[in-house]
């Protein structure tokens, strides 16, 4: 991975982590702490030992077939004990297909985005800007979810 400071780069939103091996599929905004920082840890597994136990092979299977290009923005705070598993499984996707990004936000590091967004419960997914959830939900859920989106 590579830390991204205002030094390095010209974007706008920093702190960041990038995990490079990944084209930058994967990218924690903010200091991950609280609940967090464990998703971070476990980020780190899953890439360096493709530890995947986390997900039904249902859910595996469909997010390596999507086709078209998902940018995920997930919106968490350190505090939040449901925001971890749906951060893991939104990781993973991006981790298990090309195709799908997801960006990590600490919304509590900036919060020109949470009023940019709205943001008034976490997790909160923006799915390509279109589709909006807070919450965890189940993998079913999900799928319909990605559906909607990869369907049209």
């Amino acid at each position: 991975y590579e830390i991204i400071d205002s030094k390095k780069t010209s974007e706008a939103v920093y702190p960041a982590i990038k995990y490079k091996d990944l084209d930058d599929r994967i990218i924690i905004y903010g200091v991950p702490s609280g609940y967090e920082f464990g998703v971070f840890l476990e980020t780190i597994d899953l890439i360096s030992n493709k530890n995947i136990t986390h997900l039904s092979e249902e859910l595996v299977d469909y997010f390596k077939m999507i086709d078209e290009c998902i940018n995920n923005k997930i919106f968490v705070v350190p505090e939040c004990q449901h925001s971890p598993l749906l951060v893991k499984i939104l990781i993973t996707s991006s981790y298990l297909n090309k195709n799908i990004k997801t960006e990590v936000y600490q919304i509590n590091d900036f919060p020109e985005l949470q009023k940019k967004y709205s943001i008034e419960g976490v997790p909160t997914t923006i799915i390509n800007s279109e589709y909006a959830f807070v919450g965890m939900q189940p993998e079913r859920k999900l799928i319909e979810i990605y559906n909607k989106i990869v369907k049209g």
